[in-house]
């Protein structure tokens, strides 16, 4: 994870930091659940981790991918094509046989992804981006935060 250049501990990217930490946690489980040849710890596993992805993703795309794109567009192109295509595999996956392979490259894949995010993705946003910029994504944040808190008072 980013520890070279402290972006792991700036605001939303802390959020985002936090975020992979569980997501790579909830991939490990998951590795471990396929291993196990369980088939309901599998499904109990994956609903887990996509459960964690979606918000997060969102996250991402409405908040630093968007200000990512006004400067990278196909750089961020290709890191939203991986959402769209890991969350597919994860989802979608049949639960045995050569599914079960293909969910596993989907978790590696996802991994990979994060590493991308937190070694290249991070470091950048934390030197680039304006004070504005900042301010945008953690509006975006901000509204996550209130939803998850709606959700847990209801």
């Amino acid at each position: 994870m980013c520890e070279h250049c402290g972006c792991e501990g700036f605001g939303p990217l802390r959020e985002l930091h936090e975020d992979h930490l569980a997501i790579l946690g909830a991939s490990t489980r998951l590795t471990d659940a396929v291993s196990s040849g369980n088939p309901d710890a599998v499904r109990k596993a994956v609903a887990a981790l996509v459960a964690m992805l979606e918000p997060h993703e969102r996250n991402e795309e409405l908040g630093l991918y968007r200000e990512m794109a006004r400067g990278a567009p196909e750089y961020v192109a290709n890191l939203l094509g991986e959402h769209e295509e890991v969350g597919r595999l994860i989802e979608s996956s049949p639960r045995t046989g050569e599914g079960m392979a293909a969910l596993l490259d989907a978790v590696r894949r996802l991994q990979l992804h994060i590493f991308i995010e937190e070694q290249d993705l991070f470091p950048y946003a934390i030197q680039m981006f304006t004070g504005v910029q900042w301010d945008l994504i953690e509006d975006v944040h901000a509204g996550r935060r209130e939803r998850r808190d709606s959700a847990r008072s209801s």
